[in-house]
């Protein structure tokens, strides 16, 4: 649901003595679109009649919803709802990107258990989720039917089934062998495929397609019932953008998560910035015209094959790096987010809005409720920061290994190199040259493995060390000058050590001296970086908690509190049903904003 929608009328909410919610209703769904049988979730039932003593925990408005949400119970056993990972990404993330109000429901289907609830802000960029999305979800599936079809294709080239061409090698210009791209070709187009189109069935729980959007009475009930679905949850998952910190109910998600975990189960808590998904994306596609580079670039003239094979090499490295500076920055960005959030910081929907709805009706505050439950997990809103400060810091380093570019993830964008290096074996096959194919085996294993993560760690050490922001002539320079280092000095480095132990030794031995240099380079590089990684996190907590001890003491002593009068309590005559109408002090009913900030938090 958007931001701008408007706010439904009151509701009557049905409470029992524990503060159980039994039934929500309100004026205007009667004119909503109905909800098919076998879905609805929702039916009146009996409410138990609530005790005298049980009326005197219910006190004010923000008590009764506050002890519902703590309670981290359903109050129907089919609210709880999940869908699959296809229906989020289908139409390639229509539920993601339309944010006009339209009704996905029937995409979903209630489940006793959920396995991935997945937590995001709908002021973050659509397009950062999205592509993350279908990295997380349809990656995996997509790299290894990829390189499944990519290995089919060096098959049948390596038997003369596929047609070829001759082409001279990069190094030996005196013959030719026939060659076909069929591997990396072939494989890239599946794993296009397979990652756009692929339909995964695993079950996660996304508000849009969770929580019915055009029902009011069902909305209202889906969002007093997130503590519940949270505690029900498996794993959660976090799109972690700049704005998710700054989201009330995100940052409220999160406490409930973390809340519901302290009884003994395994918080599995992925954070992930929205960022990796283009980042992923853009260092597949640099190294797919890479090494498609290496192989449609005539050699026949070797200073005019590798005048066009650099510029060309330089232009792709260009757009990962562009990429990467960006995916640094956010890296930074959570970072310094974590060490100074405080929960009086965050936004809520309401507040926006100065508390007034599209009717021009004043609405109370959702801080006050959502504080007074966190105040009933935490003891304290202070110890729940702290708990956000040290635990989601934990998740977020071990979910990204301490910022740096995580290892699996450069093996995925680095297929296409594999698929490619398949190509040139394939070559060696036809003419039936199986000890160069084995040389070739090694060198292109060694490339995929050692020699491109070296080269991500070496351009991560420079990105890194260059990621923030200078004038727009320097932000374009930066890149140009990373990219220009990256094929200059470890780029050609590789190929003339290559060419140099080659020249020395057999070419088995030195394609295999080249492999284990090329390893032990990339694993020195990696230390490196992580280590680096890690001091800079350490010395951007020092400096906050430097900064945050400093005004500290600039702040002069707070006043003791003058104690508030006591709240009036509603008597009900015992053996009556309790009906309430959930009030603020200014007599307005308490419509959580997420109801109206369901689709952007």
């Amino acid at each position: 649901m958007s931001d701008d929608a408007s706010m439904p009328a009151p509701y009557t909410v049905k409470l029992d003595a524990s503060g159980i919610l039994a039934e929500v209703s309100t004026e205007e769904s009667a004119g909503d679109e109905p909800v098919p049988k076998e879905r609805d979730p929702v039916g009146p039932r009996e409410v138990p009649q609530p005790g005298e003593e049980d009326m005197k925990d219910v006190q004010d408005y923000r008590s009764v919803v506050a002890q519902h949400l703590s309670t981290m119970t359903l109050t129907s056993p089919t609210i709880q709802r999940v869908t699959s990972s296809h229906h989020v990404l289908r139409c390639f993330g229509q539920a993601l990107r339309n944010k006009t109000l339209r009704d996905m429901y029937h995409f979903s289907k209630p489940a006793v258990r959920i396995s991935q609830f997945v937590s995001h802000s709908w002021h973050g960029s659509a397009r950062k989720k999205i592509a993350t999305l279908f990295v997380l979800k349809n990656g995996p599936a997509a790299v290894a039917s990829g390189s499944f079809l990519a290995l089919v294709m060096v098959v049948l080239s390596s038997f003369n089934i596929l047609p070829g061409y001759d082409r001279q090698p990069m190094f030996e210009q005196e013959r030719a062998y026939v060659f076909g791209p069929w591997g990396i070709c072939i494989g890239m187009l599946t794993a296009f495929i397979g990652l756009t189109f692929c339909e995964r069935r695993d079950e996660v729980f996304l508000d849009r397609l969770c929580i019915h959007q055009t029902d009011q009475r069902l909305k209202l009930e889906g969002v007093l019932n997130i503590c519940a679905f949270l505690k029900n949850s498996d794993s959660m998952l976090v799109l972690w953008d700049p704005s998710y910190v700054e989201r009330l109910w995100c940052i409220f998600e999160l406490a409930a998560f973390l809340k519901s975990r302290e009884t003994g189960k395994a918080a599995k808590l992925f954070i992930r910035p929205t960022i990796l998904g283009p980042s992923s994306l853009a260092s597949c596609f640099g190294l797919f015209a890479l090494q498609l580079a290496q192989t449609a670039v005539p050699w026949q003239n070797a200073s005019h094959g590798t005048m066009v094979f650099s510029v060309l090499a330089w232009i792709g490295c260009y757009a990962v790096t562009s990429v990467w500076r960006s995916h640094y920055r956010q890296i930074d960005s959570i970072r310094t987010q974590l060490q100074s959030f405080t929960i009086s910081n965050t936004k809520a929907n309401c507040c926006e809005r100065g508390h007034v709805d599209a009717q021009g009706r004043k609405v109370p505050c959702d801080k006050a409720v959502l504080s007074a439950c966190v105040r009933q997990w935490f003891g304290s809103v202070d110890a729940f920061e702290d708990d956000v400060r040290s635990g989601v810091a934990a998740a977020l380093s071990e979910g990204l290994g301490k910022g740096w570019f995580p290892y699996p993830y450069v093996l995925a964008a680095a297929a296409p190199i594999l698929w490619g290096q398949g190509d040139f074996i394939a070559s060696r096959l036809r003419e039936g040259e199986f000890y160069n194919a084995g040389v070739t085996a090694i060198i292109g294993l060694a490339y995929w493995l050692a020699a491109i993560p070296f080269i991500f760690a070496c351009g991560g050490l420079l990105v890194h060390k260059f990621r923030r922001r200078y004038s727009p002539c320097l932000d374009a320079l930066v890149p140009l000058c990373v990219s220009a280092f990256l094929n200059l000095v470890p780029g050609a480095g590789m190929f003339w050590l290559l060419i140099g132990l080659q020249a020395m030794l057999d070419d088995m031995l030195a394609a295999v001296l080249w492999a284990f240099v090329m390893s032990s380079a990339a694993l020195l590089a990696w230390i490196l970086g992580v280590e680096g990684q890690i001091l800079a996190g350490r010395a951007q907590e020092e400096a906050a908690d430097a900064a945050e001890v400093h005004e500290k003491e600039a702040e002069p002593p707070l006043k003791a509190p003058e104690p508030s009068p006591l709240p009036r309590r509603n008597k009900a005559p015992k053996g009556d049903v309790l009906k309430a109408e959930v009030q603020g002090g200014d007599g307005q009913a308490w419509v959580p904003g997420r109801v109206e900030e369901w689709s952007g938090p």
